[in-house]
């Protein structure tokens, strides 16, 4: 925060995740684990799009191949939230990080990640700009322009 006051989330310390490790069958040893070792919010990093009924869209309309899906990931948020409540006294908050490009970075997008993961009870999600490291997906990074769009829109969607 601006006065230097830790967030919620460094507090509760940070366990980041793609989310693979949480849809295996020993996730309850490892949010056990996880626990143990003092963390209190697990960190997923979001791969996929939502339709207009706020609903997952298939993997294969997503571009980017191999990462965990968003369909997997709303599975280990249910287990998150399982876990939590057989749990009382060892809850987790969930954080979202959400990679924009071309792909989703409307204004339309933004309202429905807002809506989908206030749906699924996202303590917050963090939105990121992507960036094309293996140059394998040209078409996907944002101009300045868009870019500038994409925070104006958050602003909007804040307001």
């Amino acid at each position: 925060d601006h006065d230097h006051t830790p967030t919620e989330t460094m507090m509760n310390g940070d366990a980041w995740t793609s989310g693979k490790p949480l849809l295996a069958d020993n996730y309850v040893e490892l949010l056990d684990l996880a626990h143990e070792s003092g963390y209190g919010t697990i960190s997923i990093t979001y791969h996929g799009l939502i339709d207009e009924n706020l609903n997952v869209m298939g993997s294969e309309v997503y571009p980017l191949t191999g990462v965990f899906s968003g369909a997997d990931t709303e599975k280990v948020i249910a287990r998150v939230y399982e876990y939590n409540k057989q749990n009382p006294t060892r809850t987790f908050r969930i954080n979202i990080g959400v990679t924009l490009g071309r792909h989703n970075n409307s204004r339309r997008s933004l309202i429905r990640y807002a809506h989908y993961f206030n749906k699924l009870n996202v303590a917050s999600v963090r939105f990121n700009n992507f960036t094309d490291h293996g140059g394998r997906h040209p078409d996907l990074p944002m101009s300045k322009v868009e870019i500038e769009q994409v925070y104006r829109d958050m602003k909007w969607l804040h307001e």
